[in-house]
């Protein structure tokens, strides 16, 4: 080959090389209909999330959330914002700008954790408008609660109720968590409903018992509190007494009057033990008050006489139901 040829198809081969190489790099290369490289197009928003810090709360807290917008005079009126979970794409709370005050402000509702959140305009709006989402770091630790445990009388003849309320900071209703009850050597555990842990066991031996109850949950603190069963011997009645005055209450209401005082409600049973001058009936009763009505509340035992133009005369004596063994 003479060195003519030899250079023509050198320059044949090299325009193939080069033709190919150009061909293999369009292929990676997106085009518009116009012949813009789409490569060399930056996404861009009509404003940004800015001044959003991160966020840390206890479970169910009323912190806000709060972020702004720059610019923000490019929105008109007020829009919804979701935050949501970077590692389950889910829903863990919702904010609100408002445009007047240029300020958003939400809430995230998310159980105790460590979360990667990314605020970003809702779906109802971004048709209307291109903001750039922002990500923040979301902490949630254990809310406090409220824990009462309740006193309770019974008898050795029934059973007794270990029974304690949960309630949150707000003063409403724990729905979750579980109740450990300690008496007598036994522990119990029960599920909290609607803010309520009740156990029904039977205590056999008349005595005062005391008994822990410890609430606990994986988005509430740990929580101890303790108080007393009282139980009081079975007998066919009891004695009440005020002055040089008695009555005997038989067990059936006896046990009326206690549930009452358990379940702070209003209960009194009236006697005739006697009469003045053997004409006038003398009164007496035993009674339970949940609340300040005439007497302050607490339990008593009350005499008076009606001679028919009035009340004669009146005693009162204050008396503790948990403590007094009739």
């Amino acid at each position: 080959m003479n060195l003519k040829n030899f250079v023509v198809l050198a320059s044949l081969l090299m325009l193939l090389s080069l033709s190919i190489g150009m061909v293999s790099a369009n292929e990676n290369v997106t085009m518009e209909s116009d012949g813009t490289n789409l490569g060399d197009i930056k996404e861009e928003y009509d404003a940004e999330i800015v001044t959003a810090e991160n966020y840390t709360a206890h479970y169910m807290s009323d912190d806000e959330l709060y972020f702004e917008l720059q610019p923000s005079d490019v929105v008109e009126g007020n829009i919804d914002f979701d935050v949501v979970d970077n590692n389950t794409s889910r829903l863990i709370g919702q904010a609100t700008y408002l445009a007047n005050f240029n300020h958003g402000y939400g809430y995230v509702d998310a159980g105790v954790g460590n979360y990667k959140a990314t605020i970003k305009v809702s779906d109802v709006f971004k048709d209307s408008y291109k903001i750039k989402p922002v990500t923040i770091n979301v902490k949630i630790t254990k809310a406090p609660v409220m824990l009462t445990a309740h006193k309770w009388i019974s008898t050795t003849k029934n059973y007794a109720t270990l029974k304690a309320t949960v309630k949150d900071e707000f003063y409403s209703p724990v729905c979750v968590g579980t109740v450990k009850f300690s008496i007598n050597g036994k522990t119990y555990s029960v599920k909290v409903k609607n803010g309520v842990a009740v156990k029904k066991v039977k205590l056999t031996k008349a005595k005062t018992y005391a008994y822990k109850a410890t609430f606990s949950s994986k988005n509430y603190k740990t929580k101890t509190k303790s108080s007393n069963v009282y139980i009081k011997k079975a007998k066919s009645y009891y004695t009440f007494k005020a002055g040089k005055y008695s009555c005997k209450m038989s067990y059936g209401k006896y046990v009326k009057l206690i549930t009452a005082k358990n379940n702070k409600k209003y209960r009194a049973f009236a006697f005739v033990v006697g009469k003045q001058y053997g004409i006038y009936p003398i009164h007496m009763a035993v009674n339970t008050l949940p609340k300040d009505m005439q007497s302050k509340k607490g339990d008593y035992v009350q005499v008076w006489i009606d001679n028919g133009r009035g009340i004669d005369s009146t005693i009162q004596r204050k008396i503790n139901l948990y403590t007094l063994n009739p």
